[in-house]
């Protein structure tokens, strides 16, 4: 059996979709492969949703900083540390750190597919005091755009229709 698999992934359809309904909001953090960005998988927070909601987009927590951040100044700020023991689901004994600098976007129907389909990969939410430092970041970031800051940083407007 694989040890990924829990008992959350094998509930009735109507069951998953509610779980997901329930956890999906800014800060949530999912485990899941992402195709182009590493052969493993990773942990991605999710921030935002396009007002169209075909886009979703958010942030990699990874467990070195960004490697342009020893020589730029702003992807350095950019890079919101997590200590060891900060969540549960971090297991390295050295600190992680949320690369906030450029989001990830992607298909938002295709991760609701994925997290419905193993609801599991629903790891938790990052703190309040987590999620102010990096909504901090994005306002003082001068690479985004307003309409990149309001994706991320603005209320999540989901269809009347969200996962019924």
């Amino acid at each position: 059996m694989n040890n990924s698999l829990k008992l959350i992934d094998n509930f009735p359809l109507e069951m998953r979709k509610s779980y997901v309904r329930d956890n999906i909001q800014r800060g949530l953090v999912i485990k899941a492969y992402f195709p182009g960005v590493a052969s493993y998988e990773k942990y991605f927070i999710f921030m935002g949703l396009s007002v169209d909601h075909q886009t979703g987009y958010g942030f990699f927590i990874n467990s070195e900083r960004n490697p342009l951040s020893e020589r730029n100044y702003f992807v350095l700020r950019a890079q919101v540390q997590l200590i060891p023991g900060s969540y549960e689901f971090l297991k390295y004994p050295t600190p992680s750190y949320i690369d906030s600098f450029k989001p990830y976007h992607f298909d938002f129907s295709n991760i609701l597919t994925a997290l419905i389909d193993c609801p599991s990969k629903i790891c938790g939410h990052l703190s309040e005091e987590h999620l102010e430092e990096v909504i901090r970041v994005i306002h003082d970031n001068r690479t985004l755009s307003p309409e990149e800051k309001c994706f991320l940083t603005e209320a999540i407007r989901f269809p009347p229709d969200f996962l019924t």
